[in-house]
């Protein structure tokens, strides 16, 4: 399973709910081999560093100014594209206002189920 998480950053500061989700995305993923990163924003590449600081080691960045205070319907085509483009089977969010945005606009652009404030077990 491939599993993108989307690291949401603050003054080039990786926000604690996306650290989160990627504690997340290793459990389901087995380890840090299924999980990518996706960071996007003026400070992406500092964003990057500290999910690479975490284990995963291959991180799509969209280095955008435009990113840092874009709404959420500008960002979501690059969350998927980076979901297409790494293959990914389950795109994690963390439990931020921006991350439960950013579900919710990706399920309708992908006729996909969403889940938020979810804890549990995934059904095979």
């Amino acid at each position: 399973m491939t599993v993108l998480v989307v690291g949401e950053g603050t003054d080039g500061h990786l926000v604690p709910a996306s650290r989160e989700a990627v504690s997340v995305a290793r459990s389901l993923a087995g380890d840090l081999a299924g999980v990518v990163g996706f960071v996007g924003g003026s400070h992406a590449r500092a964003v990057a560093g500290e999910l690479g600081r975490l284990g995963i080691t291959r991180i799509l960045v969209a280095e955008d100014a435009r990113l840092d205070r874009a709404p959420v319907a500008a960002t979501a085509p690059f969350v998927a594209a980076a979901a297409d483009a790494a293959g990914a089977d389950l795109v994690l969010v963390g439990g931020t206002t921006f991350g439960r945005d950013l579900v919710a606009r990706l399920s309708v652009r992908w006729s996909a189920a969403a889940r938020c404030r979810w804890r549990g077990k995934l059904d095979s």
